[in-house]
């Protein structure tokens, strides 16, 4: 081979390592310019002109080219994404190969070739355009099929050569009919092409623009309900009480401590026990008086640690209350309750508008942006969007996949809400991403995908769940036997109705039941059982028409409220370690293509913006940081989603396109340092010639060729 590629010809070779195009031998040789089109087998090639021109046929260029590349005479091309060879090193290779082994002259070769044809005349197999869609996209699993050198294999052996030529499992997954088409004993390359070309997923976007909100007027900020608002009068004293009763030596101590004796504390902390709820006369009125002044402190400094929030927009009479820890409920004008649990204010000002406008109460359609709030959108910024990319169709869909309250839209893999921003240098050369997020992936990572391996941690979830439920219903039947028990005991000394287990476990719900006469009057109403239960005194009516005291503390020998307070804590001990094991998981979150775990959705939606950014001109993609999304949307977790992820997955994209882009914190305008992408011109260019939907590595097509090729056992068709 030193023949064709002497020292001498090296030094012909121009800076970048490509012939010097003066010099016609090497042109023809290396099959450029006017020897472009050469013939197949007789030595000339057709000018743009239409004149022939003797030439090395373009086998012989193919060899030559390939050897200039092993050699480092010619650069190896790759695809700037993938990081695979570029197509015309893949054909060269091919061509040579075909050569040596006399395949390349027995292929079909093109239409109008000159020279001999092979293989009867037929035409060679062409690699078409790559075919990008409409958000420029292609498919991987696509080219690397109408790529490959072999005709026709096994649905295994072709499997194995589109993963080695960077298909990813997902692509092949989600594909329709792909799957199955790999499943069948023999496969040719013509189906598979021809399937991906028909079925291949095809991403949509829907693009939401419109100005803010011109509906719910609520402020951009929350009041503080102040404690003395939040309380209601009887409910404090109810809880003061409550509170005094399950703390008794801690807020004795509070109170008197270093003002009383050790043993005048002892006294009355003796003295509280044995009454349980001590009145004026019981431990006199001062003393009553600076027990219930610690208490009300003390639970109003605990709800100051977490206070409920207030929003209330003045033309409507809507009203959000709540806090980051119980949730956020919405109101109507009438004060009645018409959502509840809302996990953040954010997300409670979008539930409201849906609310308000599926009420009529306010205008609004589904092409409205559903995001642009103050508490939303950082400061500044221009042409706000919401890019919601879905998946319309793809394998194994039962159901289109929606989130509550958020978009109208299904199948929606990733969102982004987008404004145009400025650095020091340009005006609106940034796409900012005021967030990266899917609702989807979200939701299937908290609930669980209706996968078999989330199936199965589903089935390991509730053995774990089986005795803490077996401890909470026998919590639960000790209670209410007792509390049963306890009532006929009190309908028995009244002259009452005994109450039986059918009618308690009917009616128990309903907060309590009435102790009845047999004429149906009420003896002792709900509310008296109720306060018994509490630990009130109470006056019951016998059927005789008699009052009757009742002590609840020394019923029977027995304090009924310490008693019912120790089944409630074992009840809602049991309840706790039951939610907390059980959650929320249920696998029942349909999978789909890009949300499998987020890492997938992420790419695809910094790829997406990179497109976006590309077709615009932008010379830059920004991003949100994390502490910010973490405080608007109360979940600390996006800390990590933002300031990592982000920024990992980023840097990882930018790079398969220019390694020398810069990717790292940037000024931006109003805003400050946040993490960004240089979309610099190779960049560009490279984005505009297509991005790979799902993302590509492997060995590459020629790696996957070989790999084939050495396995002729495995019965691989030529």
């Amino acid at each position: 081979m030193n023949g064709l590629l002497s020292p001498d010809d090296m030094m012909m070779a121009g800076a970048q390592g490509t012939p010097n195009n003066s010099d016609a031998l090497m042109q023809s040789l290396y099959g450029m310019g006017d020897y472009a089109d050469a013939g197949m087998i007789l030595p000339y090639a057709i000018t743009p002109q239409g004149e022939r021109v003797l030439s090395f046929p373009a086998p012989v260029q193919s060899v030559a080219r390939t050897v200039a590349r092993g050699m480092g005479a010619m650069p190896l091309e790759t695809d700037p994404y993938t990081g695979m060879l570029s197509e015309n090193v893949l054909a060269d290779a091919a061509e040579a190969a075909g050569l040596f082994t006399g395949a390349g002259l027995l292929a079909p070769k093109p239409a109008g070739a000159i020279g001999m044809s092979g293989g009867g005349g037929g035409v060679t197999r062409t690699i078409p355009p790559r075919q990008i869609d409409d958000l420029g996209f292609y498919s991987q699993a696509l080219e690397t099929a109408a790529r490959l050198p072999q005709a026709k294999g096994t649905g295994q052996q072709m499997e194995a050569m589109l993963t080695k030529g960077g298909v990813k499992p997902d692509e092949i997954a989600f594909t329709p009919g792909l799957r199955g088409l790999l499943d069948q004993p023999q496969v040719t390359r013509e189906e598979l092409v021809g399937l991906l070309q028909e079925k291949q997923i095809r991403p949509q976007e829907t693009v939401l623009e419109s100005a803010k909100f011109e509906s719910l007027n609520f402020p951009a900020r929350p009041d503080v309900v102040t404690p003395e608002e939040y309380f209601d009068p009887v409910d404090l004293q109810e809880e003061i009480v409550d509170a005094l009763h399950l703390n008794t030596d801690a807020y004795v101590e509070a109170a008197f401590g270093g003002k009383k004796t050790e043993k005048e504390i002892e006294d009355l902390i003796e003295k509280i026990d044995e009454v349980g709820f001590p009145t004026a006369d019981d431990i006199g009125q001062e003393t009553l008086d600076a027990l219930y002044s610690v208490a009300r402190d003390q639970i109003f400094e605990e709800y100051n640690m977490n206070p409920t929030y207030r929003l209330v927009d003045p033309d409507t009479g809507f009203k959000i209350m709540g806090n980051d820890v119980e949730g956020f409920d919405i109101f109507d004008a009438d004060g009645d309750r018409i959502a509840a649990f809302e996990d953040s204010i954010a997300e409670a000002r979008v539930r409201a508008h849906d609310l308000a406008s599926d009420f009529g109460i306010v205008s609004g359609g589904f092409d409205d942006v559903r995001f642009n709030q103050p508490d939303m959108v950082e400061e500044g910024g221009t042409n706000y969007r919401e890019n919601l990319l879905q998946i319309p169709e793809y394998e194994g869909m039962t159901r289109e996949f929606y989130k509550q309250g958020h978009f109208d839209e299904p199948n929606i893999a990733v969102h982004t809400r987008t404004t145009d921003r400025n650095t020091e240098s340009g005006v609106n050369d940034v796409l900012y991403a005021e967030e990266l997020q899917s609702d989807w992936g979200q939701s299937g990572r908290k609930y669980g995908f209706d996968t078999p391996k989330d199936r199965e941690k589903l089935a390991q979830i509730k053995k774990q769940v089986e005795p803490i439920q077996q401890k909470l219903n026998d919590a639960v039947d000790k209670r209410d036997a007792f509390y049963r028990d306890f009532m006929n005991k009190i309908a028995e000394k009244v002259g009452g109705v005994k109450i039986t287990k059918d009618e308690f476990d009917k009616d128990y719900a309903m907060a309590g039941l009435a102790i009845k006469a047999k004429d149906g009057s009420e003896l002792l109403s709900r509310s008296e059982v109720n306060a018994l239960m509490r630990g009130t005194d109470q006056v019951a009516l016998t059927a005789d028409g008699r009052e009757l005291p009742i002590d609840p503390s020394n019923f029977d020998g027995v304090d009924i409220a310490t008693k019912m307070g120790d089944f409630d804590f074992r009840i809602r001990s049991a309840r706790d370690e039951l939610d907390n094991t059980r959650g929320e998981f249920g696998a029942d979150i349909p999978i789909g293509p890009l949300v499998g775990n987020t890492e997938k959705f992420v790419e695809a939606g910094i790829k997406r913006l990179l497109i976006q950014a590309a077709n615009e001109g932008k010379r830059y993609v920004s991003f949100s940081p994390g502490d910010l999304q973490a405080d608007r949307w109360n979940n600390p977790g996006l800390v990590v989603h933002y300031d990592q992820i982000i920024p990992s997955v980023g840097k990882k994209i930018a790079k398969r396109f220019d390694k020398d882009a810069f990717t790292g914190n940037k000024y931006i305008e109003e805003l400050g340092d946040r993490f960004t992408i240089e979309i610099t011109p190779k960049m560009r260019a490279a984005i505009q010639e297509g991005v790979p939907l799902f993302a590509a590595g492997g060995q590459g097509l020629l790696a996957a060729g070989e790999g084939m090729r050495q396995q002729p056992q495995q019965g691989i068709l030529y």
